[in-house]
């Protein structure tokens, strides 16, 4: 019998090609990234990171967001670097 781990965190679902699954508060159709939190504890994802450059694991950083026990998290990979309404 496994345990789950508080926190952890893992890409449940990622779309590298959208053009009209799901549109960003622009109204862009950007790549993403879905986050689950499969544990029964918040996590706080500030100080980690998202890269599609294995020479550059640090390109973008996490601010302070939360993604609550058994939630998802939608990341927009368009390069406009925002986190007010959604993360990108």
């Amino acid at each position: 019998m496994s345990t789950l781990l508080q926190g952890q965190v893992v890409i449940n679902e990622f779309c590298s090609n959208n053009e009209t699954v799901f549109y960003d508060e622009d109204g862009d159709s950007s790549d993403w990234i879905e986050l689950f939190n499969s544990s029964n504890t918040d996590y706080n994802l500030g100080g980690h990171f998202l890269s599609d450059n294995f020479n550059n694991s640090e390109k973008w950083k996490f601010p302070n967001v939360i993604i609550p026990a058994q939630s998802h998290l939608i990341v927009f990979a368009s390069g406009k670097d925002k986190s007010q309404n959604n993360l990108h």
